[in-house]
């Protein structure tokens, strides 16, 4: 059954009422839900109080609270197709040490309601399902650009230093040791004019030239 045709019937049913109500929940299983009166595939994933349950859409991807009253029974036949929605994690991104608040926040104006082309890099299984490790192109343009780029340029601007502490820093300590050699140059004459010494302006000559390579 294609899913045109799965929600076409489902839909029949729950507008003349043959779709019945549901007498004892139990999270972790799939019922049919009542989203903007339109009926969807849905997994119950908690039971927040008598009156309310929050549900994973299997075809859309998304997590709705709804009321109790708003969750259906979901005969096997609707289950024989697979979710449409899927899960997916981003090839380098995945593990990518990062605020979940502040993560999503920068992904979403790159992948939010567009279209890419999806190349898989490897599937496997985790606690909610199956699951694939991807990269995500986007074709709309003359150059195709990998997506998972683009974010991951973005996520490592947080990693960086603030250039413009550190140049102040910087600038500052060249700035002492710079005062600190014209002291030098200032005070130290005075002692080779009273020892008159050639050896000692020789000795001047190297520590000058010494302080000087340091504020380089």
């Amino acid at each position: 059954m294609k899913y045109d045709d799965l929600i076409s019937k489902l839909e029949i049913e729950f507008a003349d009422g043959s779709v019945p109500a549901v007498t004892n929940l139990v999270e972790g299983e799939c019922y049919v839900a009542s989203v903007d009166k339109s009926p969807q595939r849905a997994r119950l994933e908690k039971i927040i109080s008598a009156n309310q349950v929050r549900v994973f859409l299997l075809d859309e991807g998304e997590t709705e609270t709804l009321p109790r009253n708003d969750i259906f029974e979901l005969r096997d036949e609707y289950l024989q197709l697979p979710p449409q929605a899927r899960e997916f994690s981003l090839n380098g991104i995945a593990t990518f040490p990062c605020d979940p608040v502040v993560l999503e926040r920068i992904m979403a104006p790159h992948v939010m309601r567009k279209t890419f082309v999806m190349e898989i890099i490897k599937e496997y299984e985790n606690k909610s399902g199956p699951c694939a490790l991807v990269n995500l192109w986007d074709t709309s343009t003359d150059s195709d650009r990998k997506v998972n780029t683009e974010i991951m340029e973005e996520l490592l601007k947080l990693l960086e230093p603030p250039v413009s502490y550190l140049t102040v820093v910087s600038t500052i300590n060249k700035f002492q040791k710079i005062a600190f050699v014209c002291v030098f140059l200032v005070i130290y004459p005075n002692i080779i004019l009273d020892v008159r010494c050639g050896f000692l302006i020789v000795i001047r000559g190297i520590l000058v030239l010494f302080l000087l390579t340091k504020c380089m």
